[in-house]
């Protein structure tokens, strides 16, 4: 019950806060000391790029705190049979799962702190797609793909920033200026900070009134 995973950025961003309220695990992550954290960031061109004081936050916290007090919450939650040290490799021929588990199905750079908090989302949005075919006895095929459609598109695009940016080329001229005006607009600021803590696709950064603030 108290393990824990080791190896991990343990910064989980504040696109997650949402699936963490509706676990009931913010209460008990704020008890224990988790951090609030913001999208902050510093580069040459830019200084530091602070998020709004009143900008969503996520929650900094060691897996070693988090990873037991998510596993009793299961555990104590009607319904839910905790099964430690099992894996599920398949199903029977023509059988259905009584319940589901998922793991955080992109990996990325690490750098950027998203597998906890893509885990929980992905997750939430797993039950949301399949929790009515489940319990009726839908078409559960039906219902994953209409997850899959929606990982792709929540996740997809920031995944591909990602690994542009992890490639390890320079930083180009508009990027440049974006670190720049965010710096010190309030406008790109708020943009900057809603794609980069994963709230909004990067698509954001193509709205007029963002690109207008690039130009000036």
């Amino acid at each position: 019950m108290d393990a824990y995973k080791t190896v991990c950025s343990h910064f989980i961003q504040s696109s997650a806060t949402p699936t963490i309220e509706k676990l009931g695990l913010a209460p008990l992550l704020e008890t224990r000391g988790a951090v609030h954290n913001s999208v902050d960031l510093w580069t040459r061109d830019s200084g530091w790029i602070v998020a709004n004081g009143d900008a969503p936050y996520g929650y900094s916290v060691t897996r070693r705190t988090l990873d037991p007090i998510l596993r009793k919450l299961a555990a104590e939650t009607p319904g839910v049979e905790l099964l430690t040290g099992w894996s599920a490799v398949g199903l029977p021929s023509g059988g259905q799962p009584a319940g589901v588990a998922i793991e955080n199905r992109g990996h990325a750079d690490p750098l950027w702190g998203i597998g906890c908090g893509w885990a929980f989302q992905s997750a939430d949005w797993l039950v949301e797609e399949t929790a009515d075919a489940l319990d009726a006895g839908g078409d559960l095929d039906t219902a994953l793909e209409r997850y899959k459609r929606v990982h792709r598109r929540r996740l997809l695009p920031h995944y591909l920033m990602i690994s542009d940016i992890a490639s390890g080329r320079p930083i180009n001229p508009i990027e440049r200026r974006l670190y720049s005006v965010a710096a010190r607009d309030p406008v790109m600021l708020r943009a900057f900070e809603e794609v980069g803590s994963r709230r909004r696709s990067p698509a954001r950064m193509l709205d007029p009134r963002v690109l207008a603030r690039l130009a000036r």
